[in-house]
């Protein structure tokens, strides 16, 4: 058990006692009965008679009958029953409404078969000359031009502007200019101020106030118990203390643990 002589507060140790003691079970606790005890090495107190005999209910011998066959006749090695059939069924004619349910499906009047992929070509689509449209639809697409001058290659430094003389020379006019201009930034702007920065000569020759010494301390145990002595203390009212009727009933195992076992 740890000791705590060398404290100032001794009850606390006596407290960390009556903590550390194990929870008690309630006074009509019972222990759940097992339902098979399983020891081979248990020895058996009754003396070696003959084997017991089993025997089985009228229905343990119901279900042990084997199944009966169909009334129907079996045929080994066939997937079903074959039946007989009667000799007026043989000879039996069928009414109108069989024969037609019996008809095969027709197809419908626009049905059409699929095409098939090796279609004939027709006599005159083989002699038929094309128009003038088809002829320059079926002309082959032109590339444009790319924009390298000759003898340059790709080099574009090289190339010769297109930019005439008279617009070399104009001049924008003055609202062309307001709008080329850079806009401003708001008169109470200012930039961000960088991470880095140096600090005045009066800030590094700065000594920190008693308060700001006390707040950067960490706290102990020790400052913490002579800030408040009674915070490790037990007060002896709650230590004489009796739980209520309500309490113990909360605190009292379950109902199922309680009943005596057959």
């Amino acid at each position: 058990m740890y000791s705590m002589q060398s404290r100032e507060y001794p009850r606390e140790a006596s407290r960390y006692a009556t903590l550390a003691l194990p929870k008690t079970f309630h006074r009509d606790y019972v222990e759940d009965k097992r339902s098979v005890y399983w020891d081979n090495g248990l020895s058996k107190s009754w003396p070696c008679q003959e084997p017991t005999t089993f025997a089985g209910t009228d229905r343990l011998d119901h279900l042990a009958q084997s199944k009966n066959l169909s009334r129907y006749k079996q045929v080994p090695d066939r997937p079903s029953a074959v039946s007989d059939v009667s000799h007026a069924a043989q000879n039996a004619t069928p009414s109108q409404r069989t024969e037609a349910l019996a008809l095969p499906k027709v197809t419908h009047r626009d049905y059409r078969p699929p095409r098939q992929p090796q279609s004939i070509v027709s006599q005159g689509a083989r002699h038929a000359e094309p128009s003038a449209r088809t002829e320059y639809l079926a002309k082959p697409k032109h590339e444009h031009e790319s924009a390298l001058r000759d003898g340059t290659g790709w080099e574009w430094t090289e190339w010769q502007s297109n930019v005439t003389d008279g617009a070399k020379r104009a001049k924008a006019s003055e609202r062309v200019e307001a709008l080329a201009a850079p806009k401003q930034a708001h008169r109470q702007y200012q930039v961000a101020q960088s991470p880095y920065w140096q600090p005045n000569a009066e800030v590094k020759y700065y000594s920190a106030t008693e308060g700001l010494v006390n707040l950067s301390q960490p706290r102990t145990h020790q400052s913490i118990y002579e800030e408040n002595r009674a915070v490790w203390q037990v007060r002896s009212g709650a230590l004489r203390a009796v739980a209520s009727e309500r309490v113990s009933e909360l605190a009292a195992p379950i109902e199922r643990k309680r009943r005596s076992k057959k």
